[in-house]
């Protein structure tokens, strides 16, 4: 999906909101918002984000997989394990009967350096992207943000080496 395609389907699903009564509100995470909200990256493979109420939003998002010929995980709230206690949303768009909120760079920064898929995934493009985009250039600053969002049992040995790869990399341009 492109940022089109998101904004497309975000606002059927508004729609189906309005013309049933009901209000809704949504976060989205990672690539869509890589996509969407950064020019980051032209795609994702689907929307990862938290919703509310939950069990509507799911129903309405498998009639809309349906009508349009997308995966039944289009979108999906698989992003809840990478959720931290401190989060910190704000609003990116408000339809009718659907808000949609985005996290703030600092708290995607450190959920995508929770996750740090090296081998298959976009994580390491997406950091690089935001660490540019947050001008940091030094480890601990990073590692600060980290540690604002997740306790350091959390802050695994690969991203730390990630990271320090990562700033060394950008600090020899």
């Amino acid at each position: 999906m492109d940022k089109k395609d998101m904004m497309k389907y975000l606002e059927i699903l508004n729609k189906r909101l309005a013309d049933i009564g009901k209000t809704a509100e949504i976060v989205l995470f990672g690539g869509a918002v890589m996509c969407m909200v950064y020019g980051a990256r032209s795609f994702t493979k689907d929307i990862d984000a938290l919703f509310e109420p939950k069990g509507l939003i799911y129903k309405l998002s498998r009639e809309i997989a349906a009508d349009y010929d997308l995966a039944d995980d289009w979108l999906n709230d698989a992003v809840k394990g990478f959720l931290s206690d401190k989060n910190d949303v704000k609003l990116y768009k408000k339809f009718s009967n659907l808000n949609v909120y985005v996290p703030s760079p600092e708290y995607l920064l450190a959920m995508k350096c929770l996750a740090a898929r090296i081998d298959s995934s976009s994580d390491v493009d997406d950091i690089k992207f935001l660490l540019k985009k947050m001008n940091i250039l030094d480890y601990k600053k990073a590692e600060a943000i980290i540690l604002k969002y997740y306790p350091q049992h959390r802050f695994q040995a690969k991203t730390k080496f990630l990271l320090m790869d990562i700033i060394g990399e950008m600090n020899e341009k």
